[in-house]
């Protein structure tokens, strides 16, 4: 008779717990001898086993149990693993992602690394759903982009922060060091499309701070704020502002809600975190800037956001500048012309200038005045050129015209002054430089011989020639310009020195890309590898119907300089540093242009400015998102103007 097998089920007793193996008594033991497939033994041929085998089957379950749990630890340790690195690509955001659902590819042009999006932005649907615009990714800034956080400079830092009051365990904070007499301040620019329905805003933020003490003397100008900066077609702005109390204390919700009046469009919304008179650390989570529409917030941001923003720059709608010729070159030879501009005030700079200077000269001569009213007389002002510029009419290789101002109120349009210079040279090649730098010994023939060198020649029209800037140190007793490269560096290297690169410490960015150590040994051009937004060198280029002019629409200390560099680049301009030429920041005294007053800490129409020039680059030159968009161009006009 066949005796049937008898499940070995949680209560069975398996084996005799007299042996010497524990494990033999355990629950469920009998489940993981692995010598029975199927589940089932009979308990009649267990008892019948021999010590030996009651052992060996012990050591089997032994094992078995221990390999269980180890692979049950490893897949379970796995899983979180997963779970968590799902958790912080989806819920805290990588700030180099995009945080909104289209997908952005990346592509090279021109050596700049710049973000594609092929989709165009007409005949997209409105999903409804509720949506924060603010795109949660900090821009690279060696890229033509508005798609983020834009840092004019690197005080900025991010973390992941766990106290933000959040349902979520953590949220990604922006930071920064406030000082208080420095704008520390983060940018996001939003383009809306054209014909837009939104009617209102719902704007807000978190802000924690540590010791973030506020000094009086700036008390008038002080912010620790976020603030939303809105355009509208009509030309008209609003500014919604959420301020923070000083002091230390944990994450604050600040928030506002508003709505347009009179159907206005809104044209774009640029976002400001900062902070200005202030000492301490401020901390920013949880931006939101979410559209109303009617009444509801449920529009989607692909449907408003414009991924390539067409050109909104306006005409500037200031007063035409009176202008007069002052001195008219009588010879047309000349191989390179030093252009150049400055006010009336700094007019003695101009007699320094030309001593070191052995070609063309082109100037453009600002003249300001102190009424209050537009002023059309200008009579002593033209004795007192007249008798300063005595010199430069002597040697007739100058080119002068004077631009007088309308009333005091007028800013130094810089740009303009040197578009004017620009065009009023003759030679082949433009040097653009500030009138308080002197060129280095010899320049003209240092420059010349390299015009033969095998990377050069052929390729002049797209190459911007770079000619390295230094500046005396306040602390410097003398300001003797060097006579050569080798006692420009070795004074550079001398710990009692007095010369150093160009704003090393104010903004290093401006000159960085230059690689000052490569050029103290060069001995031949050298190409600028990459790219950096705030890259600003002083160039010598050839003077060609295409070359890009300076947006003149930049007439403050900001961005008049580093737009034109930017343009350059978009323009698919080289960068090449010369090893043997090089140009010197004289001290001088500042006149009222050179350091105007702070009005607004954030500066709020010049960064908006930016970024829609950024935006004409990204069109006109079809870089980037806008690449499919290059053949739409209908604008002819010549590059770097603005109708």
């Amino acid at each position: 008779m066949v005796r049937p097998l008898i499940p070995l089920s949680f209560n069975s007793p398996m084996i005799d717990c007299s042996s010497r193996c524990c494990v033999c008594c355990l629950r469920g033991g009998e489940e993981r001898f692995d010598e029975v497939r199927s589940g089932r033994y009979s308990m009649r041929k267990i008892n019948k086993m021999s010590a030996p085998m009651k052992h060996k089957l012990c050591r089997i379950l032994r094992r078995c149990n221990l390999n269980f749990m180890l692979v049950f630890l490893f897949v379970a340790s796995t899983i979180s693993v997963f779970v968590t690195y799902l958790y912080v690509n989806t819920v805290f955001g990588d700030f180099n992602e995009e945080s909104d659902k289209y997908l952005l590819h990346f592509e090279k042009h021109d050596d700049i690394l710049v973000n594609i999006d092929t989709d165009d932005d007409d005949d997209v649907d409105a999903p409804s759903h509720r949506v924060n615009l603010i795109v949660n990714r900090i821009i690279n800034k060696q890229t033509f982009e508005i798609n983020g956080w834009w840092m004019p400079s690197q005080e900025w830092t991010t973390e992941i922060d766990c106290n933000t009051g959040k349902m979520t365990i953590c949220s990604k904070s922006l930071i920064v060091q406030c000082k208080q007499n420095s704008v520390r301040a983060i940018y996001q620019y939003l383009p809306l499309k054209q014909g837009n329905s939104v009617r209102g805003l719902y704007f807000a933020a978190k802000s924690s701070s540590v010791n973030m003490q506020e000094d009086h003397q700036f008390a008038q100008l002080s912010m620790y704020s976020a603030i939303a900066y809105l355009k509208f077609n009509d030309g008209t702005t609003q500014i919604l502002r959420l301020d923070y109390p000083g002091g230390s204390h944990s994450y604050t919700l600040a928030e506002i809600e508003t709505t347009f009046i009179n159907n206005k469009t809104l044209v774009s919304i640029m976002v400001v975190l900062g902070c200005y008179g202030y000492q301490g650390v401020a901390k920013f989570v949880d931006v939101t800037i979410t559209p109303i529409n009617n009444g509801s917030n449920s529009i989607s941001s692909s449907y408003l956001i414009s991924r390539c923003p067409r050109n909104i720059m306006k005409p500037n709608d200031k007063d035409e500048f009176m202008q007069e010729v002052m001195i008219t070159s009588e010879q047309n030879e000349g191989v390179i012309t030093l252009v150049t501009q400055l006010s009336m005030d700094d007019i003695q700079l101009l007699t320094r200038v030309n001593q070191n200077w052995d070609d063309q000269l082109s100037v453009a001569l600002y003249v300001p005045t102190k009424s209050e009213s537009k002023d059309s007389g200008h009579e002593w002002q033209r004795l007192y050129i007249n008798k300063k510029i005595k010199p430069l009419k002597a040697q007739s290789r100058t080119n002068m015209i004077a631009v007088f101002a309308n009333t005091m109120q007028d800013e130094y349009p810089v740009n303009f002054l040197r578009n004017l210079a620009l065009r009023q040279s003759t030679t082949d090649f433009i040097f653009i430089i500030d009138a308080d730098f002197l060129p280095s010994p010899n320049f003209k023939e240092s420059f010349l011989k390299w015009l033969d060198f095998d990377t050069i020649k052929g390729n002049m029209d797209k190459i911007a020639f770079v000619v390295p800037a230094f500046e005396f140190q306040d602390s410097a007793k003398e300001a003797i310009p060097p006579a050569s490269k080798e006692d420009l560096v070795k004074d550079v290297y001398d710990r009692e020195g007095s010369i150093v690169p160009y704003q090393y410490l104010e903004n290093p960015d401006a000159h960085r890309l230059t690689n000052y150590p490569v050029w103290y040994r060069s001995k031949e051009p050298y190409k600028v590898t990459g790219y950096q937004d705030q890259y600003e060198p002083y160039v010598i280029l050839r003077r060609t119907p295409s070359l890009p002019e300076h947006n003149e629409h930049f007439s403050s200390s900001l961005f008049n300089k580093v737009s034109f560099t930017m343009e350059l680049k978009a323009a698919g301009y080289e960068f090449l540093v010369l090893p043997d030429v090089w140009a010197i920041h004289m001290p001088h005294r500042q006149n009222s242009h050179s350091v105007p007053p702070l009005k607004d800490p954030p500066q709020l129409d010049d960064h908006v400015r930016r970024f829609e020039f950024v935006s004409s680059l990204l069109t006109r030159y079809g870089i980037g998102r806008c690449m499919h968009r290059l053949h739409d161009v209908q604008d002819k006009q010549k590059p770097g103007r603005f109708h």
